[in-house]
């Protein structure tokens, strides 16, 4: 299952989606898994998958898992450890779990498997809000910043970015 606030935040990330080759299985409650096989442009020198394959895939994880809970994240802190390398075709499996919840910052661990569910890599995250009704790039996206007492509140974040000689960013509550 896929809860809505975590499909519409995978909708919009189609890109990076895309570009990792995975695929969503499942994001709701605070739990998120993806599946994703790979292919030899992700190896390293040392025949083995590249360290950012399995950190994208846990990060990713822990948006949606986040997205889910219907709040909009992004990683603030990951710190993952190699367990095992994988090879080209290997297919792997990320979960994100959330361990904790406050009212700015979720809490997760996460882990990639192969398909023998042998560990690849595992690592803690933490997760800060982003409460924003849409995004820069025109996309739907309804997530909500708080929940308190059952009650939610919706805040929106603009955002205007120049590209030129020198990248700057402008943000405004």
């Amino acid at each position: 299952m896929i809860e809505p606030d975590a499909q519409r935040l995978i909708d919009s990330d189609d890109s990076v989606r895309k570009r990792f080759g995975f695929d969503v299985v499942s994001a709701a409650d605070g739990i998120c898994q993806l599946r994703a096989v790979i292919d030899s442009g992700w190896l390293n020198g040392a025949g083995f998958i590249h360290g950012s394959v399995c950190y994208a895939l846990m990060d990713s994880a822990c948006a949606y898992a986040c997205a889910s809970r219907q709040v909009l994240g992004v990683t603030t802190n990951g710190n993952i450890t190699y367990v095992k390398g994988a090879q080209s075709g290997t297919t792997l499996l990320a979960m994100a779990t959330m361990v904790s919840q406050s009212r700015r910052v979720m809490s997760f661990t996460a882990q990639v498997r192969d398909e023998g569910e042998e560990l690849l890599a595992h690592g803690i995250f933490c997760v800060s809000f982003v409460p924003i009704s849409s995004d820069p790039a025109g996309h739907d996206l309804v997530l909500l910043g708080s929940q308190r007492s059952g009650k939610s509140s919706v805040h929106k974040l603009s955002i205007n970015v120049t590209l030129g000689v020198r990248n700057s960013m402008a943000m405004s509550l």
